[in-house]
């Protein structure tokens, strides 16, 4: 990658979203590009410490818009002179009770995948020429071991909604990398973090909080963004830096 980078991070209001803008504001010649659903969000963010030559630049993405992601690049293009990024993370997603498939809801189904799935296809197809300009692009999707079709054994919670949706969006980053041959595309599982949505399913299982903190979760994804080849980005990896089978 240059010396200098351009990210841009949906979801960055809070949770990893957030820890993940803040450490790349302390990079040098870092341009983060922040999307999130309001404007309080994206206002909170201008408190962050940033790097020498680094800049903060933020959008509203709501993920759950299929014309949120195409305006936001334009306004980009148009009104900060944005022609390259280097580096799209489609961090943003949501996650609903846990619920046997057959007592699902059909509206947290087509939720879930409207924003888990379908969001980071049309962030993706929104960015791709800015994306196509860079020496080294990469496109990131935060995904999860609910997806994972082979840990279905042994993963506790009933989450077909949520599950589903990120085995579907696992699928488009295989997709969108063979599709490519110049893009690094990868899906990576952050861990149980310590985020609303995550310390919330902790206590249904009787537990706290989950056992990872957004900050080691953080540096980890980040190592992960930052050694991606298009080889490595053939597994589907870990925040511990392990392989989860597809």
């Amino acid at each position: 990658m240059s010396e200098s980078a351009t990210y841009l991070i949906t979801g960055a209001g809070r949770g990893l979203g957030r820890g993940l803008a803040e450490a790349l504001l302390q990079r040098p010649n870092t341009t983060v590009i922040a999307a999130t659903r309001s404007q309080d969000q994206a206002s909170d963010l201008l408190s962050f410490r940033t790097h020498s030559g680094s800049r903060l630049i933020t959008i509203a993405i709501d993920s759950r818009s299929p014309k949120d992601a195409s305006l936001a690049i334009e306004k980009l293009v148009h009104d900060h002179g944005v022609d390259t990024i280097d580096v799209v993370i489609a961090n943003a997603g949501i996650s609903k009770a846990p619920t046997p498939a057959a007592e699902t809801p059909i509206e947290d189904v087509l939720d879930c995948f409207t924003v888990n799935a379908v969001a980071p296809l049309l962030l993706f197809q929104a960015t791709w020429r800015l994306l196509a300009r860079s020496s080294t692009p990469k496109f990131v999707v935060i995904s999860s071991i609910a997806g994972s079709l082979g840990e279905v054994p042994r993963y506790a919670s009933p989450c077909a909604a949520y599950g589903s949706s990120k085995a579907a969006v696992n699928f488009m980053v295989r997709r969108i990398g063979r599709e490519n041959e110049s893009l690094i595309a990868l899906a990576l599982h952050p861990g149980w973090m310590q985020t609303e949505m995550g310390n919330a399913a902790a206590v249904r299982f009787g537990k706290k909080e989950a056992p990872v903190s957004v900050a080691e979760a953080t540096d980890s994804i980040l190592t992960e963004i930052d050694q991606a080849t298009r080889e490595t980005a053939a597994a589907f990896r870990t925040y511990d830096h392990k392989e989860l089978p597809w």
